[in-house]
């Protein structure tokens, strides 16, 4: 587990497992597989099909109650990112983590659990049956959309009974010029990363943007990536202004996190 992360819309992130598959276009350059393939603690990898999913240790699972002690004693919500090196919801997770998942969410009411994942079609068949009728105040369900052939998922997250949906258009790819946006609550925002990012064009990032604050969703809107609002390549990912869209910096958060 990881407290203090650099992934700026959240606090803490949590893998109750590392491994999953490419799905689609935004998973070309996936920096948790180029991570796990830099460090093989089992000397394989646990990217792809039948690839075996390596599960947390007991420490990690123990963090995340230590965690929720912190936030209650706080009196403030923590934001847990789950997971940022899986898929919780990919057919080929490991079932006995996944459970473990669950009671450890329903275990932890005083943190927000952001589960983001590219498949949301299964989200309802795999989450608990209780939490298909009445869903937990401290779940988020999200999903990523790289561009405006993969909307298909916004439409199936909205069938998910949730305290907060959310979009994460993190690497932009493409232009969407209609974003369905009923019932979500927030939206990150973002180009890519890492030694072979594609550049995100000022005006797809401006266009949801705009649709966005139209509507009063909240947005996060992280990084321009490697490149600039310009397209330049840049050395760093931190140089001035990578997060900042047309001058002003988006750090909007679900009203439910406040």
């Amino acid at each position: 587990m990881s407290i203090g992360t650099g992934i700026e819309w959240t606090d803490a992130t949590f893998n109750p497992w590392t491994g999953c598959t490419k799905v689609s276009p935004g998973c070309k350059f996936c920096y948790a597989a180029l991570f796990d393939s830099r460090h093989l603690h089992e000397k394989q990898s646990h990217w792809g099909p039948g690839a075996r999913r390596m599960p947390a240790s007991e420490a990690q699972w123990e963090q995340v109650a230590a965690l929720n002690r912190r936030a209650e004693k706080r009196g403030t919500p923590l934001r847990v990112f789950c997971a940022s090196m899986a898929d919780v919801f990919e057919s080929e997770a490991p079932v006995a983590q996944q459970k473990r998942l669950w009671e450890t969410i329903a275990a932890t009411p005083h943190l927000r659990w952001q589960l983001l994942t590219k498949r949301p079609e299964r989200v309802l068949e795999t989450i608990p049956e209780a939490w298909r009728v009445t869903p937990p105040p401290n779940v988020w369900y999200g999903t990523s959309v790289e561009s405006a052939d993969y909307l298909r998922r916004v439409a199936e997250l909205q069938k998910v009974p949730a305290a907060v949906r959310f979009l994460s258009v993190e690497p932009l790819l493409g232009s969407i010029p209609l974003m369905p946006l009923d019932g979500i609550g927030w939206v990150i925002l973002g180009g890519e990363s890492g030694p072979h990012a594609r550049p995100m064009e000022a005006e797809w990032a401006r266009e949801i943007r705009d649709q966005v604050v139209r509507v009063g969703v909240p947005l996060f809107f992280k990084q321009w990536g490697q490149h600039n609002s310009k397209g330049r390549r840049m050395k760093s990912k931190k140089f001035k202004g990578y997060n900042r869209l047309d001058g002003k910096t988006w750090r909007q958060f679900p009203k439910e996190a406040s």
